[in-house]
């Protein structure tokens, strides 16, 4: 028998790692800035996710267009 890849379930995972991966990211790096008052009053955590947003659209966008 012959058995094939799922690759959408391949795919969802590692969109679902890579949204991980920024979201762990970005977190750290807001919290470590914050803790030592490094980032802007102006700056929130809403800020930081808007920013993971655009990447992942920017990632998804770029694969589309790879593969293509």
């Amino acid at each position: 028998m012959h058995f094939e890849d799922n690759k959408n379930l391949r795919n969802f995972g590692k969109d679902i790692g890579f949204l991980l991966g920024l979201f762990i990211f970005f977190s750290m790096l807001y919290f470590i800035l914050n803790y030592f008052n490094k980032t802007p009053d102006y700056i929130s955590y809403k800020h930081v996710i808007i920013i993971i947003v655009i990447l992942y659209i920017i990632k998804l966008i770029y694969s589309k267009v790879k593969n293509d």
